[in-house]
């Protein structure tokens, strides 16, 4: 059937206007609802989390999956909290405990990892991904390290995103606190491209913090949200008024500092205001004035202006995205941090929260989340340590066949969702096991060009967290690794051949192989093999070995030796899989 002819049929009238009343009614721009809901498991809950996933479940005529092995627990929370693998004491602790003990032992370690350094350094990453960041410019270790510390430091949210948008704004009375405020607003200088400055950091403000492509209107009213061309340049007047690309490229230093860095906004911008909208985006069709605003689509009224002469109403715009009145960035970012541990967002479309992304699987989930990070003062630490401690994360791999069934794509949460380990943390997990791994925060110098990288005479390949390198590129594309032209709301995980081919012939996992296996040699000594496989099973994957893969283990040793031996557990599925 080819298009219908428009000549058959009534005509149909079509408006131009955007019906913000009715497109208010679209449940992302409601305000937070949610009851705890009735359920007929009553022993199963560990929290409130619980209620809202279980009474799906049993809706559906399902169970929930029986709680994962301690030991699995112990891998999976340590790899999603800290990106590292749990050392061999916390997997002897974990083996060791009765089953009385574990759910005192489990929360304890939730806590562990959560005042860990390493914590900020995983979660990071993952914030990282969603704003274009590069490692490549002048400012970039300082605004990289400053992430980390804001997380491990539970910054409020609230703050971490108002210092981004207008550090330089807030009043500061430390000169060091002034410092780090204007290295946080860094995020924006990773949007200013030959192209379009104002789109790109548009794009960041709506996908990665509100979770709307606000970019669409940049040359009409967006097609599908209630965002309007006149919206769009209202929010870019913010901007314009505000920065000069090139003082991006512009080295100053820090008010009160010594530290030289790249600055984003200019001193004295050349005019503060209002802005053209440009028909159709075209920069040389200017159009009517449009005021700085804040979008309409959240005001029953008109939207505040932002009429200041004397600043640019970044400050204003932060301001307004961190109110406790503003659900939208709650909403988003809670829905970021489930995807993270649960391996699938609430919102399938983690940046499209419009009309054209997926509604929530669990709406009144997303908004009891939502409220529990404001009401705690926006701590993600809090939201994070909440999840990790239910039922519903703590859920084994192994369902039974009709929960596979009825909810193949897991949309109830009848189980945990097998995933692989990303890039990062495969380079930090093979330097781990080789004890070569340096776990010191590095200092704000020019990142490292490759990974493995000479920078230690015993262990030449060894050096500090993969977060802090440029990365090697082809084994960073290789393993679906980080890419600073896109919004990444989530990394791919393929599993493809050349991944097993990095293993089996990468001269890189031939020498961790070799070192591995001598420094499990030094653990339990060279004669003993039952010591050799155990330990290295609980060294490389976090538990023990079956009795069928002890006695695998021996006969291979016996034909090809211990260094052999150790490269094959490097390639096996587990050592880069979370079940």
């Amino acid at each position: 059937m080819g298009a219908p002819d428009p000549r058959d049929g009534e005509p149909v009238e079509v408006s131009g206007e955007i019906d913000y009343l009715e497109e208010r009614k679209h449940w992302a721009y409601q305000p937070l609802e949610f009851e705890l809901p009735n359920i007929e498991n009553q022993s199963w809950p560990a929290g409130d989390i619980d209620y809202f996933v279980l009474a799906k479940i049993e809706q559906a005529g399902l169970t929930p999956t029986a709680d994962a092995a301690p030991l699995a627990m112990l891998r999976r929370l340590s790899f999603d909290l800290t990106g590292l693998p749990p050392s061999l004491e916390q997997v002897a602790r974990f083996e060791a405990l009765s089953p009385g003990e574990v759910p005192a032992a489990y929360a304890a370690l939730v806590d562990e990892l959560l005042a860990s350094p390493r914590f900020g350094e995983q979660w990071a990453r993952h914030w990282l991904d969603g704003i274009r960041f590069s490692p490549n410019m002048e400012t970039s270790a300082y605004y990289r390290n400053w992430v980390i510390k804001a997380l491990n430091d539970d910054l409020p949210y609230n703050e971490f995103l108002r210092w981004q948008l207008a550090g330089d704004l807030v009043p500061h009375q430390d000169p060091p606190r002034a410092a780090e405020a204007f290295i946080a607003t860094q995020m924006i200088a990773y949007n200013v491209t030959e192209d379009d400055f104002i789109e790109s950091t548009l794009e960041v403000l709506g996908q990665q913090v509100l979770g709307i492509s606000l970019n669409c209107a940049k040359c009409h009213d967006h097609k599908y949200d209630a965002v309007s061309q006149e919206d769009y340049y209202a929010l870019a007047g913010i901007f314009t008024s505000s920065t000069a690309p090139k003082a991006a490229r512009d080295g100053r230093k820090i008010p009160g500092t010594e530290t030289q860095i790249i600055t984003l906004f200019d001193q004295e911008p050349k005019r503060i205001g209002p802005t053209n909208l440009l028909l159709g985006g075209d920069k040389s069709c200017r159009g009517e004035v449009i005021r700085r605003r804040l979008p309409k689509i959240f005001f029953e009224g008109e939207p505040p202006s932002i009429e200041s002469q004397e600043q640019s109403g970044r400050l204003e715009l932060a301001n307004w995205i961190g109110d406790s009145g503003n659900v939208l960035a709650a909403r988003v970012m809670v829905n970021r941090v489930w995807q993270r541990l649960l391996g699938r967002g609430i919102v399938p479309t983690p940046n499209d929260f419009g009309t054209n992304g997926e509604p929530p699987t669990h709406p009144q989930l997303l908004d009891y989340l939502a409220s529990r990070l404001m009401e705690q003062n926006w701590s993600l630490k809090r939201v994070i340590r909440e999840i990790a401690l239910s039922r519903t994360y703590r859920q084994s791999a192994e369902a039974v066949e009709k929960s596979y069934e009825q909810d193949q794509a897991n949309e109830l949460y009848t189980r945990a969702i097998p995933k692989r380990l990303q890039y990062e943390q495969i380079v930090d997990h093979l330097l781990s096991v080789a004890g070569v791994l340096e776990l010191d925060m590095v200092d704000p110098v020019p990142a490292i060009n490759k990974w493995p990288q000479q920078r230690r005479s015993d262990k030449s390949y060894g050096g500090p967290r993969a977060i802090y390198c440029r990365g090697d590129d082809q084994a960073a594309n290789t393993f679906d690794g980080p890419n600073s032209e896109l919004l990444m709301e989530e990394r791919a995980r393929s599993v493809t051949a050349p991944q097993a081919l990095h293993f089996l012939n990468g001269e890189m996992v031939r020498r961790i192989s070799t070192d591995t296996a001598e420094r499990v040699e030094a653990i339990v000594g060279k004669d003993d093999r039952n010591e050799l496989i155990g330990t290295s099973y609980r060294l490389l994957l976090a538990r023990p070995p079956s009795e069928a893969e002890r006695e695998l283990g021996l006969q291979f040793i016996a034909a090809h030796g211990f260094e052999r031996y150790m490269h094959v557990l490097l390639c096996t599925n587990e050592f880069i899989h979370l079940n």
